[in-house]
């Protein structure tokens, strides 16, 4: 087993736990954080957009680690990847902790987007281009 292959089973392995615990501060109710004297209302109002991009990221990560491990088993397209994604996610991460926690605005003029439709957007921007470099280092591997 190549390294790369290491690489991408510890990532299978430990990105569904990451969303799992994605959606504790999403809904407190659900794992009975509301029933030790937790106030769900601030849990939920203060942690949720960080619980909506760990979920969100690690959907999207795990989606593409499979690929990557099932269909491609080539070290030029894992480590062409791994350098996209290794800037990409702090990138994203910085740009959804900048962004406004609420939408504001009224009569259908918004205030801008909020952290949750950053969140939406940086991850399927992350889909997209991982497909999209995934695709291209395989052609370009097939064509050599």
């Amino acid at each position: 087993m190549s390294y790369y292959e290491k690489i991408l089973k510890i990532i299978l392995r430990v990105v569904p736990f990451l969303f799992i615990a994605g959606f504790v501060p999403i809904f407190p109710e659900s794992f009975y954080l509301c029933s030790m004297g937790v106030n769900c209302y601030e849990v939920t109002h203060t942690y949720e957009n960080i619980g909506a991009f760990v979920s969100f990221f690690s959907a999207v990560f795990f989606c593409i680690s499979g690929l990557l491990l099932v269909r491609f088993k080539s070290p030029t397209v894992f480590l062409s990847w791994k350098k996209f994604a290794m800037w990409w996610i702090p990138l994203s991460a910085f740009f959804v902790l900048i962004s406004a926690p609420q939408s504001g605005g009224s009569i259908g003029i918004g205030g801008g987007p909020d952290r949750e439709i950053v969140t939406w957007w940086f991850a399927g921007l992350f889909l997209i281009i991982s497909i999209i470099i995934i695709i291209r280092e395989s052609v370009k591997l097939q064509t050599k």
